[in-house]
């Protein structure tokens, strides 16, 4: 018998290894906006005009410069503007935005507002008026600058101008309360920040001129006199008496301030007014004008309180100009002059 020995060797092979890989992928870092900071607008009194019509500006304001938010993360896409929180009004200003109502309706005043930007969006400015272009979210969102992926670390910066209106026949007047009339808005990679940047105005003390001025441009016609009617320095002719008249409330007391005109004062204190040397003639020489309230000379840039008006309606104020010697030789020719009458009404 024949044996045999076979040896078996067994080869023993390590597994394969294997290499596991795990990945982590952070999400990309997004930006987050939070508000800054809020911004006010003073405008402590307006006084309408007793005869304005609807529509008319009687007041504005503007607000600092401010940055209305501040951002964290890395670049993108921002849309900047501002957005009205008032009710429209249904006018318009002659700039074309929308007049929104102070307040109620029974203010009888409203308002526009326009951004301007700075920082990365200088040089711009708009109005709400309801046109392109807008930010989603209706006519009364206004888009101010669109930054496209402009660097957070330039931030975006502007401020808000208030213009108020008449609105309506009756202003009762009075004082409108601190309020906020518009917001700026910020739209970050297609998200709103959702917290917006006020922009107050402060209150208001509202008051009606309680009188017209029913002639704004006075001509005097103050005739012609000789040099020799001037007897010596300081001697005066040709005395012409005129009124300024105005249409006021009973009640009412009226205050007036006389200006010198272009030429200036050649005697503030008396009254005394320089000729218009513009004349394409000659102008005269030696002489001034004068100007007279109640046969009394009037001291220039001076309010002088002429009274309360009794009745309701017409109400004039009684003036004199004349002619007067100054110094220095006196020759014949033009002897014009002119002069703001400013009024005044508690």
């Amino acid at each position: 018998m024949m044996r045999s020995n076979m040896k078996l060797n067994v080869l023993r092979h390590a597994p394969w290894g294997v290499l596991a890989f795990t990945i982590f992928c952070s999400p990309p870092l997004m930006a987050a906006c939070s508000v800054n900071r809020n911004a006010g607008v003073e405008i402590a009194t307006i006084v309408v005009p007793r005869d304005a019509a609807i529509g008319s500006l009687v007041g504005e304001g503007t607000s600092a410069t401010i940055q209305p938010y501040t951002c964290t993360g890395t670049n993108g896409s921002q849309q900047f503007g501002i957005k009205s929180l008032g009710t429209k009004s249904g006018l318009t200003s002659a700039e074309g935005a929308i007049i929104y109502r102070l307040g109620p309706q029974s203010t009888g005043i409203g308002y526009t507002i326009q951004g301007i930007g700075a920082g990365v969006c200088p040089g711009t400015a708009v109005y709400d008026d309801g046109v392109e272009p807008l930010i989603a979210g209706g006519a009364i969102n206004k888009l101010l600058c669109d930054s496209g992926a402009s660097s957070f670390a330039t931030p975006i910066t502007g401020n808000i101008k208030f213009r108020l209106y008449k609105i309506a026949n009756s202003i009762p007047g009075g004082t409108i309360p601190t309020q906020p009339l518009a917001v700026f808005i910020l739209r970050t990679d297609n998200k709103w920040t959702p917290t917006e940047s006020q922009v107050l105005i402060s209150s208001v003390a509202v008051s009606v001129a309680a009188c017209s001025v029913t002639n704004t441009n006075i001509a005097v016609p103050m005739g012609s006199v000789k040099t020799t009617d001037f007897s010596t320095e300081g001697s005066t002719a040709g005395t012409t008496a005129f009124t300024v008249p105005l249409s006021c409330d009973a009640n009412t007391r009226v205050g007036i301030t006389l200006n010198a005109g272009g030429a200036g004062a050649s005697d503030s204190t008396r009254g005394i007014l320089n000729l218009d040397s513009s004349e394409s003639v000659g102008v005269a020489t030696g002489v001034k004008l004068q100007m007279l309230y109640k046969d009394t000379p009037v001291a220039l840039n001076t309010m002088i309180q002429t009274g309360t008006v009794t009745t309701t309606g017409a109400y004039n104020i009684p003036f004199k100009a004349r002619y007067y010697r100054s110094t220095g030789s006196i020759s014949a020719g033009q002897a014009n002059a002119s002069a703001t009458l400013t009024i005044t009404y508690q």
